[in-house]
C-alpha cells in the first residue's frame, strides 16, 4: 500500500530539489527539505546565507531578472528568520508598483528584525505607498528604537513632516520639518541644512499662507540648488502678485531645470512621485496663467 501525493506537493518537493542542485550543490536534499539541520540562531551562518547568495549573486544582477528572486528564495528556503531576504524580495515589487505583494513581503522583514527595517518600511509607506497614518505610526515605532536616527539620507521627522503634510496637518508638518532642520544644523547657523528640507518647510508654510516665511526657505532651498524646479515653481507662486515678472523668470527656470533633467535629487524619483513634485505640465499651467 503506498500513498499518491497531490499534484501541488509533488512540485513544491521538485522545485526544492532543483533549488538544491542549483544553489546549494553540497547540500544533500534532506538537508535542504529539512532547515533544521541548519542552524539558524546563528547569526554567523545567517550572514554567510546572505553573503553567498544575496551580496555576491543578487545583488550582481538586476531585481527583474527571475534569477534575483530566486537568490533570495534560497536563502529563505535555508534559514526562514533572514529578514533581509524578505526586504530584498519586496523590492521588485515596490519599484514596479505592486505595492500589497511588497508590503507583504516587507511586513515579514519588520517583524523579524524592527529594529533594522521598521525605519525602512516607514519610509516606502511614506514616499511609495502614500500611507501617511502608517509611516508616522512606523517612524513613531522606529524613533523609540533608534532616537535621531536617519534613513534614506534624511531625519525621521522630515519624512514625518513629508507625512503629516500629505494628511493636511500643517502645524505638526511645520514642528516636524523644524525638528529635521535642527538635528541637521544643531542650532549652528554656519552649518545648513538639505535644501530639499528648506523646501518642504516652505511648502508647509505655503500651505498656511504664511508667504514672508515660505519666500525664506524657498531661497534657502536655492541658495544651495539653484536649478532646484520646485523651490522656483513655488516660490514663483508666492510672487506672482506682486512681481509677476519675477515669477514668470522663476517658472521659466523651473522649466528648463525640468527639461535639463534637474530635479529634487532624491535616489527613488525614477520610482515614486515625491509630495509636491512639479511637471512641466504644471509650469506649463501656470506660465500660462500668468500670461493671461
Amino acid at each position: 500500500m503506498y500513498h499518491i501525493f497531490p499534484l501541488k506537493l509533488k512540485m513544491e518537493k521538485l522545485l526544492i530539489l532543483v533549488l538544491s542542485l542549483i544553489f546549494f550543490p553540497s547540500f544533500s536534499q534532506t538537508q535542504v527539505e529539512q532547515s533544521q539541520t541548519f542552524d539558524c540562531n546563528n547569526k554567523a551562518f545567517r550572514d554567510s546565507l546572505v553573503s553567498k547568495y544575496l551580496e555576491k549573486k543578487a545583488h550582481q544582477i538586476d531585481y527583474n531578472n527571475p534569477k534575483y528572486q530566486l537568490y533570495c528564495d534560497s536563502v529563505l528556503m535555508v534559514c526562514p528568520n533572514v529578514a533581509c531576504a524578505y526586504q530584498q524580495k519586496s523590492i521588485p515589487y515596490m519599484k514596479s508598483g505592486n505595492f500589497e505583494k511588497g508590503m507583504k513581503f516587507l511586513n515579514k522583514a519588520v517583524e523579524i528584525d524592527p529594529e533594522k527595517y521598521m525605519d525602512y518600511r516607514a519610509f516606502m509607506k511614506c514616499i511609495f505607498t502614500k500611507d501617511h497614518k502608517g509611516a508616522i505610526e512606523d517612524f513613531e515605532k522606529a524613533e523609540k528604537i533608534n532616537p535621531n536616527k536617519f534613513v534614506m539620507d534624511h531625519s525621521y521627522p522630515f519624512f514625518k513632516g513629508i507625512s503629516y503634510l500629505g494628511s493636511g496637518n500643517f502645524k505638526k508638518a511645520e514642528i516636524e520639518m523644524l525638528k529635521d532642520i535642527e538635528l541637521q544644523t544643531k542650532n549652528d547657523t554656519s552649518i545648513t541644512a538639505h535644501f530639499n528640507s528648506y523646501l518642504y518647510l516652505g511648502i508647509v508654510y505655503l500651505e498656511m499662507q504664511e508667504i514672508s516665511k515660505t519666500e525664506s526657505f524657498f531661497l534657502k532651498s536655492l541658495d544651495q540648488h539653484e536649478s532646484l524646479p520646485e523651490a522656483n515653481y513655488y516660490l514663483a507662486i508666492c510672487l506672482q502678485k506682486k512681481e509677476n515678472a519675477r515669477a514668470k523668470n522663476l517658472l521659466e527656470k523651473a522649466k528648463k531645470a525640468i527639461q535639463n533633467g534637474q530635479s529634487m535629487n532624491e535616489d527613488n524619483l525614477l520610482y515614486a512621485n515625491y509630495p509636491y513634485q512639479i511637471s512641466l505640465f504644471e509650469i506649463n499651467q501656470k506660465l500660462l496663467e500668468l500670461n493671461n
